[in-house]
């Protein structure tokens, strides 16, 4: 008669295999222990030579403020206005500007929140060729980077950057 074979863990397969598998979380979990003990490395401070120093120019940093205007108020409350997608209380408000005697950056400027009312009107063709309109080459550094971003957002909206 044969030996009923006998299913003890050190002998069968899956013990076997769990033996290796424990071996490799202890090492494991050593070696990560180690990692987080571990000092972080110091870094050497490199001092430039007595003779030389820095001759450039401090970098001058660029404003994105608007120009002072004496309609500043009317369009504040034309983009707090947007701000609340109430397009109809901007343009009324717009429309209080007289446009015969404002300077050229305040044109194009308002011509600016027209393309932003244009675009929460839903007429993006407008609100594009408006903005097209309003890019000048004078334009303040604000009101360029205000009407680059806005044609950047609407673009990339409708999937076209």
């Amino acid at each position: 008669m044969r030996p009923t074979p006998h299913y003890c863990a050190p002998c069968s397969r899956f013990g076997q295999a769990r033996i290796p598998l424990a071996r490799l979380a202890i090492a494991l979990c050593i070696t990560f222990g180690g990692w987080s003990c571990a000092e972080s490395p110091t870094r050497e401070t490199v001092q430039p030579p007595p003779g030389e120093t820095d001759t450039a120019p401090p970098r001058q940093t660029l404003s994105l403020d608007l120009p002072a205007s004496p309609y500043r108020e009317r369009f504040n409350a034309v983009e707090s206005a947007l701000a609340t997608s109430d397009w109809m209380t901007a343009s009324a408000t717009l429309q209080r500007i007289p446009r015969a005697e404002v300077s050229a950056e305040d044109d194009a400027y308002a011509t600016y929140l027209q393309a932003r009312i244009a675009w929460t009107r839903g007429d993006r063709k407008q609100a594009l060729g408006l903005l097209a309109a309003a890019t000048r080459e004078g334009n303040s550094p604000g009101l360029a980077y205000r009407i680059a971003s806005f044609r950047h957002y609407m673009l990339g909206l409708g999937g076209d950057t």
